[in-house]
């Protein structure tokens, strides 16, 4: 104990030491960091505030630079003064090596925060930093995602440079109850976990949200009504009458289960589908409605609904789609697609206002394949 107490409390602080410690001496370290009140925030993701001398942030570049990787991901800010996020992903990094660069890289080059230099006072709680799809929806920014099959390896795209995986219990093959060890493989990785309930049930979207999705998508909501009880279904109580089953999914680590519960309710995406001429007709109601954050049209249902099947580059179709865009810009919530229709252009749907839908894996991956090859003499 007393290695340890001079090894911690002897200036400059050395993130070195910190990271070799013991679950144990983590608990021992904070205990000592609270009675000397060293500003540091110890958890088993390595979240710390800044040294007035700056030795931190000295000694989280010194561990960082010598792998290719995470200098990208520094870079991409331009080596400004480090941020929190940039602290957070460094020792991240650290902790479970080169599965989480992939994931900084892409997020700083998409999200970085270019406004906010300067660090702020206190540390974030872990629930801030743990559902980066929420995060990059907030920003306003495009989010791509995948479809995913039973017969996928879902381990290898969550880390190909998607946002987000969708897992499809309404048309797929996926059984609802048996999604958790794929959506597990994914765990560190830099896809969020995403699921289609099959309907509007509370069942349902507790088989979801315990198997460890991130977000739930709702097929069918056509009301303020159907809306509210789908955002109920998702959020534990006092938000909502999800049934609680202990921790489920990747959330974080928790100093109680009451926090635990609040990062879920404020960490987790809730897509209701807009469909049908009566979801149409209740725009308003549905994106007002707290805790949606997306509004997700299902393609070909809301063609069929108008009038004009798998038509979609018909004008009245288009039209529709304009209107739900508008409402989703008045309520501060994002439009969505769940695809984009075949043959057509996803930056006309990005120009159009929809910044967050799916793209299909396979015409990517065997384009990537061929690429490759043909770089081989044969």
């Amino acid at each position: 104990m007393l290695a340890l107490y001079l090894n911690l409390t002897s200036e400059p602080l050395s993130i070195r030491s910190i990271l070799k410690l013991s679950d144990d001496d983590k608990v021992l370290a904070r205990r000592l960091f609270d009675t000397f009140q060293v500003n540091v925030y110890l958890s088993p993701r390595h979240v710390f505030p800044p040294t007035a001398s700056g030795t931190l942030a000295t000694d989280v570049l010194s561990l960082a630079m010598d792998d290719p990787a995470i200098k990208e991901a520094l870079s991409l800010t331009g080596h400004k003064p480090l941020t929190w996020g940039q602290i957070y992903d460094v020792l991240e990094f650290l902790r479970v090596k080169r599965s989480k660069v992939k994931q900084t890289a892409a997020y700083y080059r998409h999200l970085g925060n270019p406004k906010n230099d300067r660090l702020p006072t206190n540390p974030p709680t872990l629930s801030e930093a743990m559902n980066a799809i929420k995060d990059a929806i907030k920003s306003g920014r495009t989010v791509v995602g995948t479809t995913v099959t039973p017969d996928v390896d879902v381990s290898i795209l969550a880390n190909a440079g998607y946002d987000f995986l969708l897992f499809d219990t309404q048309h797929s093959a996926w059984e609802i109850k048996q999604l958790r060890p794929s959506i597990e493989t994914m765990r560190g990785k830099q896809a969020a976990p995403l699921v289609r309930v099959a309907a509007n049930q509370a069942y349902q979207i507790c088989f979801a949200l315990d198997a460890g999705a991130r977000g739930i998508i709702v097929p069918m909501v056509n009301t303020r009504a159907e809306a509210e009880a789908a955002v109920r279904a998702c959020r534990y109580f006092p938000l909502g009458n999800r049934s609680n089953a202990g921790v489920r999914g990747e959330w974080g680590e928790f100093k109680n289960y009451r926090d635990y519960m609040d990062a879920v309710n404020n960490e987790l995406v809730i897509l209701p589908m807009i469909e049908t001429n009566e979801s149409l007709e209740n725009l308003d109601a549905i994106a007002s409605v707290p805790g949606v954050d997306v509004l997700l049209v299902g393609p070909s249902d809301l063609s069929i609904e108008l009038g004009a099947p798998l038509d979609y580059q018909c004008d009245h179709y288009q039209r529709a789609l304009n209107k739900i865009a508008a409402a989703a810009a008045k309520h501060g919530v994002v439009a969505a697609m769940y695809f984009i229709p075949p043959g057509m252009d996803p930056n006309f749907y990005v120009q159009k206002g929809f910044k967050f839908f799916t793209m299909p894996w396979g015409p990517w991956a065997t384009a990537g394949i061929q690429n490759g090859l043909s770089g081989i003499k044969r």
